[in-house]
């Protein structure tokens, strides 16, 4: 499950990001920004997280930010979307650490 999980998220991300809340290029350059930063930020202390939570439930909370940045994407309001994308970025950064810890 976890391999099906971390071998689709990728494609199914960057089909989301190629939608970018309507195609508007200029929302989806501000969108990465405040995604990927936070991301960043997370990816700092997400390795304790791990080890405190377990690899197991710190992956299952790490998928919880791409509904989240799917449903942002639907329903087209910029605060909404900024908002997904710094959710993602905190939930992606524990996702892909735990997936490196398990695999």
């Amino acid at each position: 499950l976890m391999s099906l999980v971390v071998f689709a998220g990728p494609g199914m991300f960057n089909s989301l990001n190629s939608i970018g809340l309507g195609g508007d290029p200029t929302f989806g350059n501000i969108l990465n920004t405040a995604l990927y930063c936070t991301w960043m930020l997370t990816s700092s202390f997400a390795p304790t997280i791990v080890n405190i939570l377990g690899a197991k439930w710190t992956l299952l909370s790490g998928t919880l930010g791409y509904p989240v940045y799917s449903l942002a994407m639907y329903y087209h309001q910029r605060e909404w979307a900024i908002a997904a994308g710094v959710f993602l970025g905190l939930t992606a950064g524990l996702l892909w650490t735990a997936q490196g810890q398990l695999m």
